[in-house]
């Protein structure tokens, strides 16, 4: 079930983890920062820590989001939430 796969990706012990829902990129120069995926299915994806399977797509219903990011801190609670379109602005390379 793709919920305890989810659970079992973020115990305590994996410490800052960063959830992507959807069709997004992996965030490139996070150091210290676990990247997993929530997809469709779980294969392999460049980039990313873990992939969960989640064919139903509860984890984005229980956010309330098609797309974005999830930042759990090691805790356990979540520490932010962005929709894909908050990501996706703020992901441009900003200029000088």
């Amino acid at each position: 079930m793709a919920g305890t796969d989810l659970r079992r990706v973020l115990s305590p012990e994996t410490g800052l983890v960063l959830v992507t829902l959807g069709a997004l990129p992996p965030v490139a120069g996070r150091t210290g920062v676990r990247q997993v995926l929530v997809a469709d299915t779980d294969a392999p994806v460049g980039g990313f820590d873990a992939v969960v399977a989640d064919p139903d797509r509860l984890a984005a219903a229980r956010f309330g989001l098609a797309a974005g990011r999830i930042m759990i801190r090691p805790d356990g609670y979540v520490g932010a939430v962005a929709d894909g379109a908050d990501v996706a602005v703020r992901s441009r390379p900003t200029r000088p």
